[in-house]
């Protein structure tokens, strides 16, 4: 183990060294040159390289492969750095202390996510399986794209970015997959540890560092306080933790006449399982019996249909991310979303002139620039779709900002914004084409919210170290601030409203549409059908909400916005007192303003752009969400809330210090005493939930292969799936069953495709059923037929190399083993599993 994490640490330290050139080059404006994402950066170029080679069949997929790709790598920061040799050199020299606490962040990082992952690295439950099954297949396949592991025959339908990365790490350092998982999951800890450090270390450098009449900021107190960013943004948890201590006490549980504990705060909360009472003796460690008691921190929020139903909403927090280890893209694209945030903050500082001063779309396509920039934001829909919007809107709104600082407000400014912007994007799509070609979305397009509406509690709850910092931060930057409010005021109302009308009006925008037509219809003799289709959609679209029709849908969703619009308000302040600081200038006392005083200007703009896009990203649930198999807010919430805690915990390290050092007398002592008292409670979380891990994990049994416990459960299957391993690619034909099972294990673990492995997920990933077809029951034939012309058509049709027949296999079908024993060459038999070699 210690031999793997030490192979995987250099191998990252070289990754980041070498790219150092072209890191630098990306984000110049920056005082530590972009340091700290140069491991992003390398990650970034070399797993780009690597696929669209393979893609076009240009290099295997292959260890020769991945090292052709690295060297060519290599050689472009060669050239940079034959270029830029003294600059570099001087930038390196006078950061070192900077370079030392980045590398010894990420070594901190790494190796205590590695030891985490050693104490708990079995990869079953939740979709560990699935992730661990793109990595082999990754790894396993002749030629790319990479086949889908559990739809054979298909290449992989997802956003597999970031799979394929790890899968390079895997190949490099010659682990499997089951160690590439874990590690995998600790690189980009220390990966987003160190650039979460970056950005907020360039924040407070140019806010503290010039400052002549306040008490000095030293850079090495700098280096320290830029903790804070990975600390917001990986350690601090909503206040769910908190609450869960205040339940396990029996704290406001009373008992009624009838002996029943009744509890009418906790009903109030109404947060799942914490509205019920405690059962177990009372005590201050969280506690729940099954020991599930931390999953609840991803569930905080509550929606309920028109009939009243529970409807499951996502809103998972990096702390809990983290510990459950889920390998998803989520989690994959956060350090490339962090390098975004930081190449907005370049731009922001003075940076991408290529993009300002280009005349037409020929002198941006000539920069190497805007290639560069195009394969970075490009690569966040091949690592996750979702934050695309975030990522590109931030970059959108900073460039937005610098144009009119460069040009001043004219609607020319507006053109130029918009056919740069559309460019850009063009490029982006251009870069991955390959990637959208075969891709498939589940996407069905956009639903209102309606009366799925955000409790304020439960919000305050999910946010509360956030939205402390934030409203006395944005209430700070507009004391005694004049700003046009009068303009402001109506257009911010304006907006506000548009969106609340549009919401509301959804829903018969398409039934208007239907009686406009129908009315057409009606001269035709054919008013009776057409009425009839429009009441038959207005009643399939009030049913997505458990409502019989829609006019109870519609009564139903403005009692629910009246009686509760605590959250549409709080963000509308949010994002008023945001608007507003941009209309006046930020305050710098001392009138003899240079260069390096306007440095200080950019950290609270950018720090007001990343609340801004948070607090969007909050507010569009409240309004719409996009439909998939769920037909709810689950995913939606799920995706921007996840994007909003990012850029909140930026900004939120960044005014913690800020505050911390402007208040004075009982300002100070009030806000630190509340900043203490509220991040103990935010930390109760991840405080718990490792000690329960540290507590009940015993030494001898870490390890980092998170296959290895096949070995013990299943000794049958994990020889069938070592003896697989050495014979030639091919189909598998295993047992087919539902999602979060033991299904697919041999084609998870081995990388070799089955016919079918999860169905509702690839549903999930295809938009539908139709590329699966009658798989599942084809399967389900070949085993329980007697008759081998009825198999052999099975195995012909998906042309199966390999078929097992396990305990699985016998416990999910009857089968009819006599036509494999007579028919198949038998290559392994073991504790009652068969595994058959087609001839």
């Amino acid at each position: 183990m210690a031999v793997q994490i030490a192979t995987w640490y250099l191998l990252m330290l070289g990754l980041g060294l070498l790219n150092y050139p072209v890191a630098s080059s990306l984000l110049p404006k920056l005082k530590s040159r972009g340091y700290a994402f140069s491991k992003i950066m390398g990650l970034l170029l070399w797993g780009f390289l690597y696929w669209i080679t393979n893609i076009f069949q240009v290099l295997p997929n292959s260890f020769v492969g991945a090292v052709v790709a690295l060297a060519l790598i290599a050689g472009l920061n060669l050239s940079v750095f034959i270029r830029k040799k003294e600059e570099l050199k001087r930038d390196f020299l006078e950061d070192k202390s900077y370079i030392v606490m980045v590398e010894l962040l990420f070594f901190v990082a790494f190796v205590v996510s590695s030891i985490l992952r050693a104490m708990s690295p079995a990869l079953t439950g939740t979709e560990k399986p699935m992730e661990l099954a793109f990595i082999n297949a990754i790894l396993e396949t002749p030629k790319f794209p990479p086949s889908d592991p559990w739809l054979s025959g298909y290449a992989i339908s997802y956003y597999y970015f970031g799979y394929l990365m790890v899968a390079l790490l895997a190949r490099i350092s010659g682990v499997g997959g089951g160690v590439a998982f874990n590690l995998g999951m600790a690189v980009w800890v220390g990966l987003i540890c160190t650039a979460a450090y970056g950005i907020l270390y360039d924040l407070l450098y140019a806010y503290f560092a010039h400052r002549k009449n306040k008490p000095q900021k030293g850079k090495r107190k700098l280096l320290w306080l830029s903790l804070l960013a990975p600390f917001f943004l990986l350690a601090v948890s909503n206040a769910e933790g908190g609450l869960e201590m205040l339940h396990a006490s029996g704290a406001f549980w009373g008992t009624d006449a009838q002996g029943n504990q009744q509890s009418n705060f906790w009903e109030w909360l109404d947060i799942q399982e914490l509205n019920e009472p405690p059962v177990v003796d009372f005590q201050w460690i969280p506690q729940r019996i099954g020991g599930t008691w931390w999953w609840r921190a991803s569930r905080v929020i509550s929606d309920y249909d028109a009939a009243g139903n529970f409807r499951e909403v996502i809103d998972e927090i990096p702390a809990f991310t983290f510990f459950l280890a889920d390998l998803h893209p989520h989690v994959l694209s956060i350090p490339f979303f962090l390098l975004i945030t930081a190449a907005s903050l370049n731009l922001l500082m003075g940076g991408g002139m290529w993009l300002l001063h280009a005349q037409n779309w020929k002198d941006m396509l000539k920069t190497w620039e805007f290639w560069i920039s195009a394969l970075l934001f490009g690569s966040i829909f091949f690592l996750n779709t979702w934050d695309f919007p975030a990522s590109f809107g931030l970059f959108c709104l900073v460039f937005l900002l610098a144009l009119i600082k460069a040009n001043g407000w004219s609607w020319q400014t507006c053109l130029e914004l918009i056919w740069k912007v559309v460019l850009l994007a063009s490029g982006c799509v251009l870069m991955y084409l390959p990637f959208f070609l075969g891709f498939s979305s589940q996407a069905g397009g956009v639903l209102p919210s309606l009366l799925y509406a955000t409790r304020g509690v439960q919000f305050v709850v999910m946010f509360l170290p956030f939205i402390f910092l934030l409203s006395i931060y944005l209430i700070w930057i507009n004391r005694g601030q004049k700003a046009p409010d009068k303009k402001i005021v109506p257009y911010f109302l304006l907006c506000i409203a548009g969106l609340c009308v549009l919401s509301l009006l959804f829903p018969f925008s398409r039934q208007l549409s239907v009686f406009i037509w129908t009315r057409l219809q009606e001269w035709l003799g054919r008013f009776a059908d057409q009425l009839n289709q429009a009441i038959q959609q207005a009643r399939s679209f009030a049913a997505v909400y458990g409502a019989l029709d829609l006019q109870s849908l519609m009564k139903e969703t403005v009692t629910r916005r009246l009686r509760d619009s605590s959250v549409l308000m709080m963000l509308s302040v949010f994002l008023y007192l945001a608007i507003r600081f941009f209309f006046h200038e930020p305050k710098i006392e001392n009138e003899g303003r240079d260069e390096h005083h306007a440095n200080e200007a950019f950290a609270p703009t950018f720090v007001v752009l990343l609340i801004v896009v948070g607090c969007g990203l909050c507010l569009i649930p409240e309004f719409f969400f996009l439909v998939d198999v769920f037909s709810d807010r689950m995913n939606t919430i799920f995706k921007f809330y996840f994007q909003a805690w990012i850029l909140f915990s930026l900004a939120g390290s960044f005014i913690i210090v800020v505050l911390w050092d402007a208040f004075r007398k009982w300002q100070k002592v009030v806000f630190r005493a509340a900043s203490v008292f509220i991040l103990i409670i935010c930390c109760a979380y991840s405080f718990f939930i490792y000690r329960e891990r540290i507590r009940y994990t015993r030494v001898e049994n870490w390890t980092l292969d998170g296959s290895a416990y096949l070995v013990w459960s299943n000794p049958a299957d994990a020889a069938v799936i070592e003896k697989l391993k050495t014979l030639p690619y091919g189909m598998v034909a295993e047992a087919v069953g539902g999602s979060y099972s033991g299904y697919a294990r041999i084609a998870t673990i081995s990388g070799y495709p089955t016919v079918l492995g999860w169905p509702g997920h690839e549903a999930q990933w295809r938009g539908g059923y139709e590329e699966i077809g009658s798989r599942q029951t084809d399967i389900k034939t070949l085993y329980e037929t007697s008759d081998w012309t009825t198999a052999q058509y099975v195995l012909d049709q998906y042309r199966i190399r390999y078929v097992v027949v396990g305990s699985l296999e016998r416990t999910t079908y009857v089968v009819e083993e006599q036509k494999f024993a007579e028919n198949l060459l038998l290559v392994l038999e073991k504790n009652g599993t068969n595994f058959y070699v087609v001839p």
